[in-house]
Order: C-alpha cells, then structure tokens, then sequence
C-alpha cells in the first residue's frame, strides 16, 4: 500500500465511507496504521470504525493498534484535564486573560470527544505585554521552560514543562501572538479574540470562538507546516466549518477578506472538503468564491512548499515594518541568545560559545538553502 492509498483510506473511514478492509494484511496493515497515526487521525478512524460495528472486522493489528489507541488517549485526557484547569486558574489567579486555542480547545469544542484529538501540548494565547507575567505564573505553577529558540521576531511563544504525578509530561504553549510568521502573527489582536471568545466548561477556561478558530484553522498549516502537512490539520478546518451556521460563515468570509487571508483561507477548505466531504453541509465552492482575492494578497505566497528556507526567511523579511526589525529577525536567526545556545550545546561554559555559534552556521547553512 502507498503512502498516498494509506492516506486514501484514512480519510475514507473518517467520512464514514470505508467500513471494510479490502487490501492484504501484515504489510498493507502496518502502513495503514502508521500513516493513520503520523496524521493525527488514528483516534478518529477507530472511533469511526468501532461506532459502526465494524472494528473487529478488520486485519488483527489494525483493530488491536486501534483499540489501544483509544483506551490510552482516553486515560491521558482524564490525566490531563485537571492539569490544564489547573494552568488556566493559575493564570487567572495571576489577574492574566487567557484564551486556549487550536489542538486541546477544538478536542473540547468541535469533536465528540476530546480524546479523538490528539495534541502533545496545551496552546494558551495572552496579551504580548503580559507574557512575562503569564511566564512567572507558570513557574509559580511548577513549569519550566524548554530550549526554544527564544529571539522575540523569531519565536512569538515559548514551551514550558512540568513532570505530574505518574511521570505524566505536560507541555504549555504560552503564546503572545497566534504565530510565528509575518504576516500572520499580527492578523488578530487579543482583544478582538478575547470578545468573542466561548466557554469551554470542562476546562474552566475560554476559547477562541468559531469565526475566528477557522481563520488560524485555515492559516495554522500554511504558516507553519507546509512542508509537512497532516490531515489532521484539515481535519479541524472541516470539523469548525460544519459546526457554524451560515451567518457565522458569512462572518468568517469578511474576516478573512478584510485581513488578506482569503486565498489562504480559499485553499484550505478546498483542501478540507477534498479529504472529507464537508459538502453538503457547507456550501464550500461558493466560500471559496467569495473568499478568493480580486488582487494578490502577499500571505498566499506562503501557500507553495517550494524554495529554500532562506527564500521563506526572505519573505517573512519583507514584512516587518522598518530596516531595523528586518536587520533584527536575520540576526535572531543567525545568532539566538546566548541561553538557548548553551542549552542547545549542553555546556554551560561562556568561552564556548563563539565556538558553538560557528558550529552552528556551518552546519545550518545547507539546511536553509535546501
């Protein structure tokens, strides 16, 4: 089996289309699992399959691996959910509005059941001039920060870690801006977000509202992964997109117009209703109608996974506002702080440091211009 047959099927048993197994075993079976798991959408395909009644009718290792699967991610969430209302109360007892948004928001706002979505971090938004408050209340919490790279053009977030009863790994995505790259860092604003934002009652916390999680849905893989796109990804743009009514559509329509994200936005439902049928509760081709730009809009370079790095590193370039930010993001790149590189190197002695630096550029250089 294909990666792209593997794939195929995937997608097929999420749709509810495929409900038998058709190909050979062992082989065909492992890549079907493999493929399932690396697009994030092995919680769903089993959860498909195993409300159909048709699990157990699949090869040994398919229902096994998926059966596991649900069982473990299903223990996970009940392991998690208190940490995460945990992480929210510590912000909010530190007078800090948080907004949670992507993976751990959509599993609790748009999928059935939150352990269908599976995300290795918990992604929390704050206003950029609370970010070192928000960080302290984390630390307070008992998390530590991880070694990202930590230039302030470069990484508009930062991770942080704490162990919990059980050697149980929590990860906290604190972000200041939805993402790293020009132009889609600045697309939204905290405040707009902040006022229609939902309740997500599970987790005593706030989400971002449907318009606005399709908009970083749509923008989320462009901006970040286009090189490695999951269907996961695709998956939640689906799932938001079926959930609105045609006024909330209508909305994101205008959103997406108004921030020169219709392209991209364009793009991604296509893609979506492609891999996942979202027709004919949506009325996608008339969206994407709509939505495409009389001009070009600047984001949808962003859409080709074509070039180098130092071509998308050009690109973001071009966007920020004055030589001196431009000069900045270029040298944040070449040379992150001092901190990030002794940890990066495991060495903590100072003297090091030029040398760490030189490795760095020799051995990065072939990467970027790949």
């Amino acid at each position: 089996m294909s990666d792209w047959s593997a794939l195929a099927l995937v997608a097929g048993v999420v749709r509810g289309e495929a409900r038998t197994w058709t190909g050979p075993s062992g082989a065909a079976a492992a890549e079907f699992l493999d493929a399932a798991r690396r697009h994030g959408l092995h919680l769903a395909a089993g959860a498909a399959l195993r409300e159909a009644g048709a699990l157990e009718r699949w090869p040994p290792e398919i229902a096994r691996g998926l059966s596991d699967d649900l069982r473990a991610a299903a223990l996970l969430e009940e392991m998690r959910r208190p940490e995460i209302r945990r992480v929210v109360a510590s912000l909010a007892g530190a007078g800090l509005p948080a907004l949670l948004f992507k993976g751990v928001a959509l599993a609790y706002t748009c999928y059935p059941a939150p352990w269908l979505r599976p995300s290795v971090d918990t992604d929390v938004l704050v206003r950029e001039e609370e970010r070192d408050r928000a960080a302290r209340a984390l630390e307070a919490a008992g998390y530590r920060r991880t070694g990202l790279v930590d230039g302030f053009l470069v990484m508009r977030q930062a991770e942080y870690e704490r162990v919990g009863p059980g050697g149980v790994r929590h990860l906290v995505d604190l972000h200041w801006r939805l993402a790293n790259t020009e132009p889609f860092a600045r697309m939204l604003e905290f405040d707009e977000l902040d006022a229609a934002a939902i309740p997500v009652p599970p987790l005593g916390a706030r989400a971002l509202g449907p318009v606005h999680h399709l908009l970083v849905a749509c923008t989320h893989r462009v901006a970040h992964h286009v090189r490695a796109p999951r269907l996961v990804w695709r998956y939640d743009v689906h799932l938001l997109a079926r959930s609105m009514n045609a006024a909330a559509l209508d909305g994101f329509v205008r959103l997406a117009r108004d921030r020169a994200m219709g392209a991209v936005s364009a793009h991604e439902l296509a893609a979506a209703r492609d891999a996942f049928g979202t027709r004919p509760e949506v009325p996608v081709d008339e969206l994407c109608a709509r939505l495409r730009p009389a001009a070009p809009e600047p984001s949808a370079a962003f859409l080709s996974p074509r070039g180098s790095r130092a071509g998308r590193l050009a690109m973001e370039v071009r966007w920020q506002p004055g030589w001196r930010d431009k000069i900045r993001l270029i040298g944040q790149h070449l040379f992150p702080s001092p901190t990030y590189m002794r940890a990066a190197y495991r060495h903590s002695r100072i003297g090091w440091l030029p040398a760490q630096y030189a490795h760095r550029l020799i051995h990065g250089i072939g990467r970027w211009l790949r």
